[in-house]
């Protein structure tokens, strides 16, 4: 005798709750959920179709197969989170953690697969023995490798140069796999092994030489041959330290024939030369006239390129002089509002400069206009291009251009950036990330750590909101639990690491172990 049939309508969300755990990209889940949506509807189960569909709204809000990179913008505020409570950047850390995991789970990976290791590496800035801690709980747990880990581990080693055991720490070293994809990354790493070997030396000549000579080994071994700046960095620290190194093949670059390929050629420096050739005439006229003032600075800011420096001084000289004939004529407002014209109309380069409506802080500070210089202070920083190029907004490389202003007049700069972000947040596209890392940093140096916190946690929610499925599956890395893992010391921490690599990587490093 066979039992009851299931409703259709349950079947089929069954099926839907499978789909979910398995995890795809969410334009598919919104699919699958509409489609419930509608039998739920026609099976009478309003309520439940209901909740389908606001389901549904959070899936198409959510991200695309790629360009996910606003979970970075947690990730990297997480060290200011932890100067301001170690507890709160604790809570945050568990917070993002599944976030990375999920992102892994429903995009094609591309800007978001190294979300989980970059959440690594700021658990390590927060809490390095907490960090390892992990690490060595990942290791044992099971036996996952691949990039990441090592990735992982390479990050945790780097974090624990000068508080580490030094021999301890060149032991672990030895597991890791120099099959690194960047030959910069290779060179950072040799460097990092002989900052232990100079610690080692100290206590230990005869294991420092011996450590110094696996390295030399190692890196002129490198089949893929990207070890040559390595090398220099060993035969460089070896002739320093007077540690010989006998039939070292060093393969350091030599410097190419025929010259330096960077050196400016008479093509380029003609073409520097002629930017902004029709700006030799004035800029401005005599007279301080509106309609006059905004044709030069519109005239400039078409011309500008941030090459020729000189013409762009004598414009800033310029502007500058007749924004103090304009100032103490009674017309600030006016003024401002070139101001912030000026700034609108210049186009930053891709690079990490301050626009040179700083230039223009800087003199009006000179001249004792400090409510001006600090509205061009913040507008310098809201214009600069942060993280290398890619945020629409300065970082902490711009940062002490807003302090300056902030010093001079605190209200004025801080109305004036918030004014400036909502205002560039009408034209910004996807690719337009880094403002919320920004402003929690920077809310945190103007003395404000407490909003700083709030502010994180408003945009965590926006972002939880957007990655709505289900997150309790782990990928690479282990759960932070901090009553599941034990308080140890770096060394301890390092320790359990090593031996968790040798249990089970044995077979791979080449040693003699099966398992521990």
């Amino acid at each position: 005798m066979s039992g009851p049939t299931a409703h259709p309508a349950q079947l089929a969300a069954a099926e839907v709750a499978a789909g979910d755990v398995e995890g795809t990209y969410f334009d598919i889940h919104a699919e699958r959920a509409m489609l419930l949506a509608r039998i739920m509807k026609g099976a009478g189960r309003e309520d439940e179709a209901f909740g389908l569909w606001r389901q549904v709204g959070a899936y198409l809000a959510g991200y695309g197969y790629r360009k996910d990179s606003t979970i970075y913008e947690l990730i990297e505020s997480l060290p200011t989170l932890c100067k301001v409570s170690k507890d709160e950047a604790a809570r945050a850390l568990r917070s993002v953690q599944p976030l990375c995991e999920v992102l892994r789970r429903h995009t094609d990976g591309r800007g978001t697969n190294r979300a989980p290791n970059a959440w690594f590496q700021a658990l390590l800035t927060c809490d390095l023995p907490l960090g390892l801690g992990l690490l060595a709980a990942t290791l044992v747990e099971d036996s996952v490798r691949g990039w990441p880990i090592e990735d992982a581990l390479a990050d945790a080693l780097a974090a624990c140069y000068s508080k580490a055991d030094p021999l301890l720490l060149l032991t672990v070293h030895a597991t890791l796999s120099l099959d690194r994809d960047d030959r910069g990354e290779i060179e950072s790493w040799a460097r990092n092994q002989t900052k232990a070997i100079q610690d080692l030396l100290g206590r230990d000549t005869e294991a420092a030489g011996r450590s110094l000579l696996l390295l030399a080994a190692r890196v002129s071994d490198d089949s893929k041959g990207d070890g040559k700046g390595a090398c220099g960095v060993v035969r460089r620290f070896a002739l320093a330290s007077e540690i010989p190194l006998p039939n070292f093949n060093d393969r350091t670059d030599t410097p190419a024939q025929g010259g330096d390929p960077t050196a400016a050629t008479p093509e380029s420096t003609s073409r520097r030369e002629t930017n902004l050739s029709v700006a030799q005439l004035p800029w401005f006229k005599s007279a301080n006239d509106p309609v006059d003032m905004l044709a030069g600075i519109r005239r400039f800011c078409e011309n500008a390129n941030g090459e020729n420096l000189a013409e762009q001084g004598r414009f800033v000289t310029a502007f500058g002089y007749r924004l103090i004939e304009v100032i103490e004529a009674g017309e600030e407002g006016r003024a401002l509002r070139l101001i912030k014209f000026f700034a609108r109309e210049f186009r930053s380069l891709w690079s990490g400069s301050l626009p040179p409506v700083a230039e223009l802080g800087e003199g009006l500070e000179r001249y004792g206009h400090k409510r001006a210089a600090a509205f061009a202070f913040s507008l310098a920083y809201a214009k600069s291009r942060g993280a290398g190029g890619w945020s629409p907004i300065g970082d902490e490389e711009h940062a002490p251009t807003l302090t300056r202003g902030v010093q001079l007049d605190r209200a004025v700069t801080l109305q004036t950036l918030a004014t400036e972000i909502a205002y560039g947040l009408r034209e910004m596209s996807i690719s337009d990330l880094g403002i919320t890392q920004s402003l929690v940093a920077r809310i945190y140096e103007w003395g404000e750590p407490l909003v700083a916190v709030e502010g994180w946690w408003e945009a965590y929610w926006v972002i939880e909101y957007r990655l709505p499925t289900r997150t309790e599956s782990r990928s690479w890395f282990a759960r932070l639990s901090l009553k599941d893992l034990p308080t140890l010391s770096v060394d301890e921490a390092l320790v359990a690491i090593l031996l968790a690599r040798l249990a089970g990587c044995g077979n791979t490093l080449g040693f003699p172990f099966g398992s521990i």
